[in-house]
Order: C-alpha cells, then structure tokens, then sequence
C-alpha cells in the first residue's frame, strides 16, 4: 500500500508518500491538474492500494470524482481541527504507523 499526505492547492499539489512493503519514502510537486491526474492513474494502472489523506478543500471535488473512480481510499480531515503540520503528519493520521522510522531515517521534512 502507498500511504500519501496530500497539501491540496487548486493548481499545484505537494505530496509525501510512503510505500509501506518497501519503506521508501519520497516527497514531490505536481504542478498542475493533467501532472496529478497522469500520477494517480498510474498508480493505479499498477494495481497500487493508495490511500490519501487530505483536510477538506470546496475546490477538490474534480480530485475527490478522480480518486473515487480510481478505487483509492481518500480521507478528509477537518482543517479547523487538522493539528497536522507536515506531509508526514498527514500521512501518519491516515494509518502509517512506520512514519516515525521513516522521519527518523531521514531527518526533519523538507519543504521543497
């Protein structure tokens, strides 16, 4: 399963994923709607699990739609009570309970 923190903006999207057979950790942008749309397709094209952790955003339906028709598990957390701060705080409250070593292994999270 690929466990994802999502920071949802209209036009761009940072995420930090997690696989969590292998352990491998990456962060990265997509920089716009069509970048997102050919990540998430892929992933699923490989018969990935993902599940996607996002706070709640009246501009994500398109991405909501998407997810929903690629099978993915998408959470929606509260912003108003999301404590979160990193991507990896995200990905931790969606279920990823290797987060820690992953955060130990790597450092502090970059904001790139």
């Amino acid at each position: 399963m690929i466990i994802i923190g999502c920071d949802y903006h209209p036009g761009v999207q940072q995420i930090a994923f997690v696989d969590t057979d292998t352990g491998e950790f990456q962060e990265t942008r997509l920089q716009h709607r069509e970048q997102a749309e050919q990540f998430y397709r892929e992933l699923a094209m490989r018969g990935v699990r993902v599940r996607l952790g996002i706070e709640a955003s009246g501009q994500a339906r398109w991405f909501e739609r998407l997810l929903t028709e690629l099978q993915m598990e998408l959470w929606i957390g509260d912003a108003a009570s999301t404590r979160s701060s990193t991507l990896l705080d995200v990905a931790q409250a969606v279920g990823l309970s290797a987060v820690e070593k992953v955060r130990s292994a790597r450092g502090p999270a970059r904001n790139e």
